[in-house]
């Protein structure tokens, strides 16, 4: 591990630019205050254990969301937890998607009743304002597999976010 000045001010660079949407999205992932500090702390100390060779990297957004991601799910293996909607973290989500009359508990409950790979791609796309090409490298899926889940989603949320509001 060669850790130079260089190595440890993009580090700090990247912290950051990325510590509040990267944390938003470990917690969104684990759901628990505890592990998505331990993970966000492991995140960086893997970063860090990269040394020299981060300077390479062309993509830290999608990087760094990637060894989070990884380490959610290592996490998650080990305790046998399910990654689930964050419900306390929530910030309200664009309106371009979403309408101004929903609110926060309304959309937990949506996004808990959609799948784990469409709630994460929402996530990623509206809160963490990430691309599909972003989210496909972190997910490890095809760009048009991305897009179509997202919108998929995103339907069956409105679907549910109509269905509770007439309710």
């Amino acid at each position: 591990m060669n850790v130079t000045y260089k190595t440890n001010d993009l580090i700090l660079e990247w912290f950051e630019i990325y510590k509040n949407p990267l944390y938003g999205y470990i917690c969104s992932l684990l759901r628990n205050r505890a592990d998505a500090d331990d993970v966000f702390q492991e995140t960086f100390t893997a970063l860090l254990q990269r040394g020299e060779k981060i300077s390479k990297i062309k993509y830290p957004k999608t990087y760094i969301y990637h060894i989070a991601r990884n380490k959610s799910f290592d996490l998650m293996k080990k305790y046998k937890k399910q990654p689930v909607s964050i419900e306390s973290l929530l910030v309200q989500p664009s309106e371009e998607v979403f309408p101004d009359w929903i609110d926060a508990e309304m959309l937990n409950a949506a996004l808990n009743k959609i799948s784990e790979k469409e709630r994460e791609i929402i996530l990623l796309k509206i809160y963490d304002q990430m691309t599909f090409r972003e989210i496909a490298k972190i997910t490890h899926s095809l760009l048009p597999t991305v897009a179509a889940r997202y919108l998929r989603g995103i339907k069956k949320l409105k679907k549910l976010m109509e269905k509770n509001y007439e309710e």
